[in-house]
C-alpha cells in the first residue's frame, strides 16, 4: 500500500519511467519513520509491473504475482542476515554479478540495498564499480536513513530522494485511519516524540511508547538521586526499546538545550520529565548540556553501526554521562 507523503516521490519516478529516463541508481533517504525501505519495495514493484495504473503496481499481472511470492527473477533484495548487522561483500558480489545478466522477461531488473549503510568499506567498494559502469536495464535502489553515513563516492552516483514527513495534519488523518485506540491528543503526543515520522509515531502506540517514557524518566530521576545503581538502571534499558531509549535521551538533551535559552517549558515532550529536565538544564552551563547530546549521539551511532557494541556497556556509558550534570 502506497503511503499518502510518498505520493510526490512515486508519481515522479512514474513518469521518469515512463519517459524511459530512469536513473539507474537512486537513494531513497529519510528516517525509518517515514518508511523508505517501503517505498523501495512499492517502486520495484512499480517499474517490474507489466500494467502499471496510476503510479502504482497493478497487482493482477504476471510480473506483480511474482514479485508478491518473492520469486521475480528481475528483482533482488540485499539486507543484512540479522538485524543490525553488516551486508556480507559476498552478497554484494552477486549483486554486481546479477547487474551484468540479461533481464529474464525482458523488461528492467531491479535491486534493493537496505541499509546502504550496513555495507562495509570492501561491500562498498564492491558496488562503487557497478555504479560507476551501469550496465543493461538494473535499476538500483539504495535506501538510508543516515546519508551522511555513506560513501560520498556512492551518494554522487546516485539520484537522491529525501523523504520529508508529512504536515502534522495530514500524519495525524493516516493514524487515525489505522484504527488506534488512542485519543487525537495522545496520537498528537506520539508524532511529538517520533520526530512527526507517521510509521515510527504508530509503532510507539502500538508498543505503548508513552509509559515506556514515565518508566525511563522515572529511573533516569533515581539514578541521578542515587536511589538506583547505575549497573541496575542499565540491565532495565537493555532490552528491545534500546534504539528508542537513545532516540529519547538525545531528545531530552536537545530540550534542555531549547529550554536553556528560551526558558520555554513546551521544549520537553514528556510532561512528566520537565522538572527534573528543567532543573538539570538549569545547572548545568551550555556546554555540558552539548556534550550530553553529542555523547548521545555518538553512542546511538555506535548502536545503529555494525560494531555490535555490548547494550549493557553501553547504556551504563550514557547513564553516566547524564550524572555528570549533577
Amino acid at each position: 500500500m502506497n503511503l499518502p507523503w510518498h505520493r510526490d516521490i512515486t508519481e515522479g519516478i512514474a513518469t521518469l519511467e515512463a519517459q524511459k529516463q530512469l536513473p539507474h541508481a537512486i537513494m531513497l533517504s529519510g528516517g525509518v519513520g517515514l518508511g523508505a525501505g517501503r517505498l523501495a519495495e512499492d517502486l520495484a514493484a512499480l517499474i517490474l509491473c507489466e500494467h502499471s495504473v496510476e503510479s502504482r503496481a497493478c497487482g493482477k499481472c504476471k510480473s506483480c504475482s511474482l514479485f508478491e511470492a518473492g520469486s521475480h527473477n528481475d528483482f533482488v533484495r540485499l539486507c543484512p542476515e540479522e538485524e543490525g548487522k553488516q551486508i556480507k561483500v559476498d552478497a554484494v558480489r552477486e549483486l554486481v554479478e546479477f547487474v551484468t545478466e540479461s533481464s529474464m522477461r525482458g523488461g528492467h531488473k531491479v535491486a534493493i540495498i537496505n541499509p546502504v549503510e550496513a555495507m562495509n568499506l570492501s561491500g562498498s567498494n564492491a558496488l562503487l564499480k557497478t555504479l560507476e559502469e551501469p550496465a543493461g536495464d538494473t535499476i538500483l535502489f539504495l535506501v538510508a536513513e543516515r546519508q551522511e553515513a555513506v560513501l560520498p563516492t556512492i551518494r554522487s552516483r546516485c539520484q537522491i530522494k529525501t523523504i520529508f514527513p508529512p504536515r502534522p495534519d495530514e500524519a495525524q488523518l493516516w493514524l487515525r485511519s489505522q484504527n488506534l485506540e488512542q485519543s487525537d491528543e495522545q496520537i498528537s503526543a506520539y508524532l511529538a516524540i517520533a520526530h512527526n515520522e507517521p510509521l515510527k509515531a504508530l509503532r510507539y502506540a502500538e508498543q505503548g511508547a508513552w509509559d515506556q517514557q514515565l518508566a525511563m524518566l522515572k529511573g533516569l530521576s533515581e539514578a541521578l538521586k542515587r536511589e538506583v545503581s547505575v549497573p541496575d538502571l542499565a540491565a532495565n534499558w537493555s532490552d528491545d526499546f534500546l534504539d528508542d531509549r537513545l532516540e529519547w535521551l538525545i531528545q531530552w538533551a536537545e530540550q534542555m538545550i531549547r529550554y536553556e535559552s528560551t526558558k520555554d517549558e513546551a521544549m520537553f515532550s514528556h510532561p512528566q520529565g520537565v522538572a527534573m529536565l528543567r532543573y538539570l538544564s538549569g545547572k548545568s552551563h551550555p556546554e555540558l548540556l552539548f556534550a550530553l547530546r553529542d555523547k548521545m549521539l555518538k553512542e546511538f551511532r555506535l548502536l545503529r553501526g555494525t560494531t555490535n557494541p555490548n547494550p549493557q556497556l553501553l547504556c551504563e556509558s550514557v547513564i553516566l554521562a547524564w550524572l555528570e550534570l549533577m
